[in-house]
């Protein structure tokens, strides 16, 4: 069993510094210390033998798919230069032990904690109230505290703890990452295998800190339920990552039902919360294609992490590899997506025509010239696997709006003039200003003069951001609309309510 977990999850191999300990402790009842420390190591042997296995395994002989971020690199520095790495070592060090031991906890009294809005926030210290109680019922039950006097058993714990925190986050320090560093959002799993230690360092401190009783309980009680409550709030976080990750993939689907093989995804971020770039690759794979061949049908390229500019300038093919996948095709056989610019936005998949969108990203400006609508299919080609995605979301705005932008790209106007009448009727109405753009396209190419105006008045005031690229669909207006004394007119009255006349007529 341990060599199963051993060779499966390398957070937990510096725990095996506490065996020697654990079993040297549970032979208190031997004769003689000489005996209890030959039994001891007779009983760790093949453990010991194990744990030799597993670090030759891992540092000489294991494969892995290009390089090994997990090189234990501080292992090879105090050989190298030991000074430095080992004063480097310790401060860190120093700094993930007070976070594991005290800076968790200030985390459930944070602040940001304390407001009445997400409505979750009422909810966990709802139930960090209702664990503190039970808790302290339950605590009550034991008179008069929880605390061993039979024998002196702090020492012990403290040995036990702090060999326990350190061998908890050894792994991660040999490797050179640290709880406390911030530069990524993962480093806390280097705590999981100290939590073990933490907590029996906390108890023995309460122990022998607070005398036993009541003052005792209520404090243990306390730090229950804000454990619970800290439980609760990451919960959310996690429950609101993953509706984004479902409204999000979802939109896209509406967009783009299918999308042709070997066609890169732009985007501006890593989507949703808490989702590596591996993962948006998988699912986008997964969302559009029954398998996911070597090289990959589709990718996702975070516009951040790579060099945009160079794609758009040199053009050439795109290449990337994680894990065991790759992926190869033309930079040009690309699209552009675009989330959470501006507050309850929908997924904007954007090209050329949306260079004038005020609420552009630069990076994403950069790298317009990459989306070709082209690669989107109108029709899907392979269903949305519910068991992975979800069930679809209930028809919203976003609904309206991404089937809107679709029929634009096939030139359907009256469709779009159609899904307008729709949402508006359920009730629904565009999140922002960019959001109204498609159906003044699609109100003047269907004749209704008066709506294009008034859709234009309703995205120009009162902010005025979006002149220019209302100016510019305009332009399209007069280029693609055939003539006519009404196209005329409005025309005139857009030059001069929206002052597009350096745009429009260059």
């Amino acid at each position: 069993a341990n060599a199963v977990q051993m060779f499966s999850q390398e957070f937990f191999v510096g725990l095996e510094l506490i065996r020697p300990l654990v079993l040297f402790l549970a032979l208190e009842n031997t004769p003689s210390t000489r005996q209890r420390i030959k039994r001891t190591l007779i009983h760790v042997l093949p453990y010991a033998l194990l744990w030799g296995g597993f670090l030759l395994w891992r540092l000489h002989f294991m494969p892995t798919p290009g390089s090994d971020r997990n090189t234990p690199i501080i292992l090879f520095n105090l050989i190298d230069s030991p000074l430095p790495t080992l004063l480097t070592l310790i401060g860190r060090a120093l700094q993930d032990t007070a976070e594991g031991l005290i800076g968790v906890w200030a985390e459930t009294v944070a602040p940001s904690t304390f407001a009445f809005q997400p409505i979750s926030n009422l909810l966990a210290w709802g139930l960090c109230l209702s664990g503190a109680v039970l808790a302290f019922l339950v605590l009550r039950q034991r008179q008069p505290g929880f605390s061993s006097t039979e024998q002196p058993w702090h020492w012990q714990a403290l040995s036990l703890g702090g060999l326990a925190l350190l061998g908890g986050f050894a792994p991660g320090w040999l490797i050179g990452r640290y709880l406390t560093d911030t530069s990524t959002l993962y480093n806390d799993r280097f705590g999981l295998a100290a939590m073990f230690g933490a907590s029996i360092l906390l108890v023995t401190f309460l122990d022998w800190a607070i005398r036993p009783g009541k003052p005792q309980q209520i404090l243990l009680s306390l730090l229950i339920g804000l454990a619970i409550a800290q439980q609760a709030r990451t919960a959310t976080v996690y429950r609101w990552s993953w509706e984004d990750q479902r409204s999000l993939f979802w939109q896209l689907h509406w967009r783009a039902p299918g999308i042709k093989p070997y066609t890169a995804i732009f985007g501006n971020g890593a989507l949703a919360k808490y989702m590596g770039s591996w993962a948006n690759i998988s699912a986008l794979n997964l969302l559009y294609f029954d398998d996911i061949p070597s090289p990959a049908y589709t990718w996702y390229f975070d516009l951040y992490r790579y060099p945009i500019k160079e794609f758009v300038e040199e053009g050439g093919a795109v290449t990337d590899e994680k894990n065991f996948l790759e992926y190869r095709a033309p930079v040009s056989q690309s699209l552009v997506i675009l989330s959470e610019t501006l507050e309850n936005q929908c997924l904007w998949l954007v090209s050329e025509a949306d260079r004038h969108n005020p609420y552009l990203e630069e990076v994403v400006r950069t790298a317009l010239p990459l989306s070709d609508l082209s690669r989107i299919l109108p029709e899907e080609t392979y269903p949305v696997p519910t068991s992975i995605f979800g069930k679809e979301p209930a028809r919203d705005w976003c609904w309206y709006y991404q089937k809107a932008r679709l029929a634009e790209q096939q030139n359907d106007w009256q469709t779009m003039v159609s899904l307008w009448a729709q949402a508006k009727d359920q009730g629904f109405t565009p999140h922002n200003e960019p959001e109204i753009v498609p159906f003044i396209l699609a109100s003047a190419h269907t004749g209704n003069w008066k709506q294009a105006l008034e859709l234009t008045d309703q995205a120009y005031y009162p902010s005025f951001v979006m002149h220019d690229y209302l100016c510019t669909t305009w332009r399209r207006i007069r280029d693609e609309v055939p003539p006519s004394p009404e196209k005329a007119e409005a025309l005139r009255q857009a030059i001069k309510e929206f002052d597009c006349e350096n745009i429009i007529r260059p």
